[in-house]
């Protein structure tokens, strides 16, 4: 069931008189995975939208997934709380809400499983590689293209809820980048003077998504790990990684089997990493 919704509270959302279809979108789709497509003109976040959303997800219907896609956030925010630029008509913002049929723990591998689609999704739709700096930003030409948030809810030890949020600046022009943020953040436009339509990419990411996550609760983490360390630019090099308060230096040397980064320091030992902020020689480039 694929929706346009016209409000501005869940369930009665704006509508996206902006080339966002939800009927286009669905049409590329490869199953019944996706129950729901909303597609939004303005919203505060797409993750607040989808933090919010009431579920009834049924695994043995095998629709499990909701998808809200919007032409312009408010409020759109990364990680740490920093502020997501959303400038209307260009760029992608989207979430995807699932009821996940994992552990908690597992739930940073959502955030690799939407990096590894998005990358994916932007090959076969552009032909651009990106590469992904540890443990949720795309990366091209060094610069940042895109970045995922996962926000979980748990209740009594179980997941009830995931909210992936996925950010890439597709049309944006150099213009367009704030000033804080220009020799940062880059765009596919500016990139490969290539302008992607959103409705695509959308249909491509759910499709890339979709497999990943089949694969995820049929056989585990594993294959995410191997098709993830190919595109970390950072694997063998000195790092900077700011975890909370500490500062740790060493090189990164792997990903373990739950996706947390494996770091050498200068001692030699082995520390594992959950989360964090990673630097190459104090650029954020890896």
């Amino acid at each position: 069931m694929s929706k346009q919704h016209s409000s501005g509270r869940p369930g009665k959302l704006p509508r996206a008189d902006n080339g966002l279809s939800a009927d286009e979108i669905r049409s590329g789709l490869q199953s019944r995975f996706w129950r729901e497509i909303v597609c939004c003109q303005s919203v505060s976040s797409t993750n607040d939208i989808g933090l919010s959303l009431p579920l009834d997800l049924d695994y043995e219907q095998g629709e499990t997934g909701v998808v809200i896609v919007a032409d312009t956030q408010e409020k759109g925010r990364g990680r740490f709380a920093r502020t997501w630029v959303s400038p209307p008509g260009l760029n992608m913002y989207l979430s995807i809400v699932l009821k996940p049929d994992i552990t908690p723990a597992e739930a940073p591998c959502l955030t690799i499983l939407a990096a590894l689609a998005s990358a994916a999704a932007l090959l076969s739709e552009t032909g651009i590689r990106v590469s992904v700096k540890w443990p949720n930003d795309l990366l091209m030409g060094g610069k940042k293209l895109g970045g995922i948030l996962t926000e979980a809810r748990t209740l009594k030890g179980v997941m009830t809820r995931a909210v992936i949020g996925i950010g890439i600046n597709l049309n944006s022009t150099a213009e367009d980048l704030p000033p804080e943020i220009a020799g940062k953040a880059t765009s596919v436009l500016i990139e490969s003077s290539t302008t992607v339509s959103r409705n695509r990419l959308t249909t491509a990411i759910m499709n890339e998504f979709e497999f990943r996550y089949k694969k995820l609760r049929a056989i585990g983490v594993f294959p995410l790990i191997r098709e993830l360390r190919p595109l970390l630019g950072c694997l063998g090099r000195e790092v900077v990684v700011m975890d909370g308060a500490a500062k740790l230096s060493g090189i990164a040397e792997d990903i373990d089997d739950k996706g947390r980064l494996v770091l050498r320091l200068p001692s030699g030992l082995r520390k594992i990493i959950s989360s964090g902020e990673i630097s190459e020689q104090g650029v954020d480039r890896c």
